[in-house]
């Protein structure tokens, strides 16, 4: 078992097939199927499910994808050290939604830093799509993301439920929920749950949107609503963190599109993890 033949089983675990991995790598399907064989045969088990419409790791197949991910982060580690002559940093890459960011997270960081004062945190922001892949690829240690994550490779821990409210500037105080989701609506980026949330709602009411405008700071997007421009969907603890909610009007949302479930998202494979075990504790200990 080589550390090329195991990068070669984690694109095709990755990209969901030989197909996409051979395109990914630059490397001939037939050669890589090969390998991938070989890989196979040495083990004495399926490593891969070989379905019409790509492969997907078997059980075993699993269990060797996790440690496959992790041997070649340590290589990758290792080999920039070498190169770099500096030691192992310690180091946390948290991934997190905005409106994580501005509510809860920075209190959590507080009683994180007085436990591990030693141990450096990065807070990546992004919608919950992305930092959840960051967080399988290996760049982020974990994150905070809302809505089911359901991946074998992940773990998660429930953070808190969302109350999740449409919001808009002051004219619109009196309008019905009919009128605020024929308005310019603005929303995260792909991959924004509230977004998802906000879009299922629109065709549960046979609604068809005027027109999606994209933000990807909630600060510039909390600005555009006070002004105007358009109507959002948010948490409503997210609301409160500025000082321009004074100027916007909260409406409810009907049921079932006004919750919204927060989980800390991290790899199942990260046991070993001092540094991330500590965060975890400190989550389950100030979760709200």
């Amino acid at each position: 078992m080589d550390l090329q033949t195991l990068r070669y089983f984690c694109a095709v675990c990755r990209e969901g097939g030989f197909l996409n991995a051979s395109k990914k790598l630059d490397y001939a399907q037939s050669n890589l199927s090969a390998r991938i064989a070989q890989l196979e045969k040495a083990l004495g088990c399926a490593l891969l499910s070989r379905r019409r419409t790509g492969a997907v790791p078997t059980k075993k197949g699993l269990v060797l994808l996790a440690y496959a991910e992790k041997i070649l982060r340590l290589v990758e580690k290792a080999e920039d050290a070498v190169r770099t002559g500096q030691t192992v940093e310690r180091h946390l890459v948290i991934g997190s939604m905005e409106s994580t960011a501005i509510t809860f997270l920075p209190a959590l960081l507080k009683t994180f830093h007085a436990v591990c004062p030693d141990t450096k945190v990065s807070v990546c922001t992004g919608t919950s799509a992305a930092t959840v892949q960051k967080v399988l690829q290996g760049e982020y240690n974990g994150s905070f993301a809302a809505g089911g994550t359901v991946h074998p490779v992940l773990a998660s821990i429930a953070i808190k439920t969302e109350k999740l409210v449409l919001v808009s500037n002051r004219t619109l105080e009196t309008a019905s929920l009919t009128n605020l989701l024929q308005q310019p609506l603005i929303v995260f980026p792909y991959g924004c749950f509230y977004r998802h949330i906000l879009e299922t709602l629109l065709a549960g009411l046979n609604i068809l949107p005027n027109s999606f405008i994209d933000m990807v700071s909630i600060g510039a997007l909390i600005s555009s609503v006070s002004a105007g421009l358009g109507v959002s969907l948010l948490p409503e603890s997210a609301i409160r963190a500025f000082s321009a909610a004074g100027m916007l009007s909260v409406h409810q949302v009907p049921e079932p599109y006004c919750h919204a479930e927060v989980r800390f998202v991290y790899r199942r494979d990260a046991g070993n993890d001092g540094r991330l075990n500590r965060f975890i504790e400190v989550i389950q200990q100030g979760i709200v």
